[in-house]
C-alpha cells in the first residue's frame, strides 16, 4: 500500500496508527479523532487520483468542504491499532461528493459515517461547480 493507499474493486483503502495523543487517558481514541482519521483518508483518496487540494484552490479558486456528516460509533480503538479507513463513492452532483467511509481494526467495524464534501468557492465561499478534471479523475478511480 502507498503512502496514499489502494483502491481495490471501487474502495479507497488507506491505514492510520492510533498514536497517544489520539487517545484518553485510558488508552481509548477519543471519539472526534475519527473525524481526522477519516479527513485524513479522504486526502491521500484525492491524492491517489492526482488531485492536490492546493492546486484545485490556486488554479480553480475552489476548496472542498463538509457539507453533511452522520457517524455511528460501533466499537472503540486503542492506542496502537492499526485503523483501516474505507471509502467508497456513493454519489455525485456538479458540485458535490457522497461518500461512505467505515473504519475498522481488523476484521471489526469501529465507526460508519455518511459524508457529504462540496465544491466552495475559496473567495467568496458559495457552492461552485466542481471543475469537470476533479470528478472524472474521482470517478476514474472509484468506479473501474
Amino acid at each position: 500500500m502507498s503512502d496514499s493507499g489502494c483502491i481495490q474493486e471501487n474502495i479507497h483503502y488507506f491505514e492510520v496508527r492510533v498514536y497517544y495523543e489520539n487517545t484518553d487517558a485510558g488508552g481509548v481514541v477519543y471519539h472526534p479523532n475519527y473525524l481526522n482519521f477519516a479527513e485524513r483518508a479522504r486526502t491521500e483518496l484525492l491524492r491517489y487520483c492526482g488531485i492536490s487540494q492546493e492546486e484545485l484552490k490556486r488554479l480553480y479558486a475552489c476548496v472542498l468542504v463538509v457539507a453533511q456528516l452522520n457517524i455511528k460509533y460501533e466499537k472503540a480503538a486503542r492506542l496502537d491499532d492499526i485503523i483501516q479507513v474505507r471509502t467508497v463513492l456513493e454519489g455525485e452532483s456538479k458540485a458535490l461528493f457522497d461518500l461512505h467511509q467505515s473504519l475498522w481494526v481488523g476484521d471489526k467495524r469501529i465507526a460508519d459515517m455518511n459524508v457529504s464534501v462540496v465544491a466552495v468557492d475559496s473567495e467568496l465561499w458559495h457552492v461552485k461547480r466542481l471543475p469537470e478534471e476533479v470528478i472524472r479523475k474521482i470517478k476514474e478511480n472509484l468506479n473501474g
